[in-house]
């Protein structure tokens, strides 16, 4: 994912550690996303202030999401948190479209339960998936050419 190559610039086992414990978060969110196992998802969307971040799942139910990865992140290691750029590919079944969105995240570290949690919800996929207005495509004309009677 990206967020060990951090590591080299980082002093200290216990930044290295709490890099290392985001890592597996964020993978273990990844997979869980990837196989549509919304409830060990949402175990990772929890606010700062205790309150659980709902995710619609009826939103998700023409979403497949293939991939997910991370193509930033800004570890601030005082505050515990980390701003993360995750790329979402995901593939509409009703639509037999595939998608990518770029969706910024901020995940944060909860000292009591010593885990990553992520404070916002899933994207609204559906915001980047309404069709386009396209040009009205024109029918081939179809014109009749008459028989040779010989």
């Amino acid at each position: 994912m990206g967020i060990l190559a951090v590591l080299a610039g980082c002093n200290g086992s216990g930044v290295k550690s709490r890099l290392t414990s985001l890592d597996e978060a964020i993978n273990a969110y990844a997979q869980a996303l990837r196989w549509g196992r919304y409830d060990d998802a949402q175990q990772f969307h929890l606010t700062r202030n205790g309150d659980r971040v709902a995710l619609d799942e009826t939103m998700m139910k023409d979403i497949r999401i293939t991939a997910y990865a991370v193509r930033n992140t800004k570890f601030d290691e005082k505050a515990n948190e980390a701003d993360v750029q995750a790329e979402f590919k995901y593939f509409i079944t009703n639509r037999g479209t595939l998608q990518t969105k770029l969706v910024p995240q901020k995940w944060w570290y909860e000292e009591e339960s010593k885990r990553w949690l992520l404070e916002s919800g899933l994207p609204d996929f559906t915001v980047a998936t309404e069709p386009q207005d396209k040009p009205a495509r024109r029918e081939p004309r179809i014109r009749e050419v008459p028989r040779d009677p010989y």
